[in-house]
C-alpha cells in the first residue's frame, strides 16, 4: 500500500469535511451532555457523607476463630455475617429466603446471585443509616461475589484471609488444596493490594485477636508511616530477636518474616523441604544458604509484604546471604543491629537449657555447638560484629546499632527506637 502526504489544500478540505460531519452528527453536544452528567454524578456522590469503613473476614480454614464479635465490638463495626443474613432471610420468608431454604433442603450451596442480593440490600441499608463501619464475615467468598462487590463500588479497607496453609498462595505446596483454598486465592487476586493473609497455624484466639487489632487499630487511629517500612533486625541467638520482631510487626501492622519460623513451619508441616531441613539439623549441620534464601525470597515477594511492609528477622546472617539479598533490589529502609555486652551474653547463652521448643530449631543446634566447642561462641560473637560492619558497608546511613545495657528483655527500648525511625524516615 502506497501512501502520500496531503498537500495544504487537501488538508484544508479534509478538515472542513470533518468539522461539518461533527457538527451534523452533534458530536460536540453529545460529549458536552456526557461531561455534564459526569459532573452532576460526582458532585452528588462526593457531597454525601463519608464512606463507611469496611473490613472483610474470609476464613478458609476449618477452625472456628471466634474473632468476629470481639473485633466488631472493639472498633464499633456492624457485623454482616453470611450465615446469619441467610438464616434471617429464611425466617422472614423473603423471595431470597425461599431460594435459600430450597437450596439447603437439597443440601446444595446457595447460588451467588441470591447471596449477592442479600448482601447488597444489607450494605445499602448500613450506608443509608450512616454506620461507622462494617465487618463482612464470610463475604465475598469467591470470585463472583468479589466482582459483584467491586461493581457495587464497595472495596474493603482491610481484607483478612485466615488460613492454615499460607504456602498454598505462594510457592508450590504439598498440602492438599481444597475448594476453599481455590476460592480464597481468586478473591485475593480480585482484591490484590487490599488483603492481609493471616496464618492461624499454632496461634491462639488471643494471639489472633492481638494481631488483627494491632493492624486495624494502627491503620484506623494512628498516623500511618509515609511508606510501608522495610526493616532488617539483626541480632544474636538467645537475644529474643523473634519476640522483638513480632512485637514490632504487631505494633506497626508489618509482615513478620522470620527465617527460623519459616524453616520450623516446613519441618512441622512435613513438606519435602521440611524433610531436607530435618536431615541437616539431625546431622548437626546448618541449613544451606541457598535453601534459606529461596524460602525467604518467596515470603518477601508476596503481595502482603509489598503492601504492608515487612520486618526481616534472622536473615541475612552472612556475606553470601547479604549478597543474595542485595541482588533482589528489596533495599531496606533501615537496619537495626542489636549489640549486647559480651560477657553477660556469653554467660546467659551457656546457661540456656537444651532442647526447648521456645528457642526453635536453629537455637537448639546453636547451643549444642556452643557447649561442645568452647571457642565456638566467641567466634560466633566476633563474626556477628564483623558482619555488622558488612551491613554498614552495604547500606551506609541506614544501619542503626543499638548498644544494649544488659541481656535482659529490652523490647520497650528497642520498640521506642524503631518507632522513631519509622516516623522520621
Amino acid at each position: 500500500v502506497t501512501t502520500t502526504a496531503m498537500d495544504k489544500a487537501e488538508k484544508t478540505s479534509y478538515q472542513s469535511k470533518l468539522e461539518k460531519y461533527i457538527e451534523n452528527k452533534q458530536i460536540y453536544d453529545f460529549f458536552e451532555t456526557l461531561l455534564r452528567k459526569l459532573y452532576e454524578y460526582l458532585i452528588k456522590h462526593l457531597s454525601k457523607k463519608k464512606q463507611t469503613f469496611v473490613v472483610s473476614f474470609l476464613n478458609i480454614s476449618d477452625d472456628d476463630l471466634g474473632l468476629t464479635a470481639d473485633i466488631a465490638a472493639k472498633f464499633n463495626l456492624k457485623i454482616l455475617s453470611k450465615d446469619h443474613l441467610l438464616d434471617q432471610e429464611v425466617t422472614a420468608k423473603t423471595p431470597e429466603g425461599e431460594k435459600i431454604k430450597a437450596a439447603k433442603d437439597r443440601q446444595q450451596p446457595v447460588d451467588n446471585v441470591t447471596i449477592n442480593a442479600v448482601f447488597a440490600k444489607n450494605i445499602e441499608s448500613a450506608f443509608a443509616n450512616d454506620t461507622f463501619g462494617l465487618l463482612l464475615d464470610g463475604y465475598p467468598g469467591n470470585i463472583n461475589q468479589a466482582l459483584f462487590l467491586q461493581r457495587s463500588g464497595v472495596i474493603p479497607d482491610r481484607f483478612f484471609v485466615f488460613t492454615k496453609q499460607p504456602d498454598a498462595y505462594g510457592a508450590p505446596s504439598t498440602l492438599p488444596v481444597n475448594e476453599k483454598i481455590l476460592d480464597g486465592k481468586e478473591v485475593m487476586q480480585a482484591f490484590r493490594g487490599f488483603y492481609r493473609l493471616v496464618d492461624i497455624f499454632g496461634k491462639s484466639k488471643e494471639k489472633l485477636f492481638d494481631e488483627v487489632t494491632s493492624i486495624l487499630g494502627y491503620r484506623i487511629k494512628d498516623k500511618a508511616p509515609l511508606r510501608p517500612p522495610r526493616i532488617i533486625l539483626s541480632g544474636l541467638q538467645g537475644m529474643q530477636t523473634s519476640k522483638i520482631a513480632q512485637t514490632i510487626a504487631d505494633r506497626f501492622g508489618l509482615v513478620n518474616i522470620s527465617a527460623g519460623q519459616i524453616l520450623r513451619r516446613e519441618v512441622e508441616q512435613k513438606t519435602p523441604l521440611g524433610e531436607i531441613i530435618s536431615e541437616y539439623l539431625n546431622r548437626g549441620e546448618f541449613v544451606p544458604d541457598d535453601l534459606i534464601c529461596g524460602l525467604v525470597y518467596n515470603q518477601l515477594c508476596k503481595s502482603e509484604s509489598r503492601v504492608f511492609g515487612w520486618i526481616l528477622d534472622g536473615f541475612p546472617l552472612n556475606k553470601k546471604q547479604l549478597a543474595k539479598f542485595a541482588n533482589w533490589d528489596l533495599n531496606p529502609h533501615f537496619v537495626v543491629v542489636l549489640k549486647p555486652p559480651v560477657a553477660p551474653y556469653m554467660e546467659k547463652t551457656m546457661s540456656l537449657d537444651v532442647p526447648t521448643d521456645e528457642l526453635g530449631l536453629y537455637a537448639n543446634l546453636f547451643i549444642k555447638k556452643a557447649r561442645d566447642d568452647v571457642d565456638f561462641l566467641q567466634k560466633y560473637f566476633d563474626d556477628f560484629i564483623a558482619f555488622s560492619s558488612d551491613l554498614k558497608k552495604q547500606y551506609p546511613m541506614k544501619v542503626e546499632t543499638l548498644e544494649l545495657e544488659d541481656v535482659n528483655d529490652q523490647t520497650p527500648f528497642i520498640l521506642k527506637k524503631v518507632a522513631a525511625m519509622i516516623h522520621n524516615p
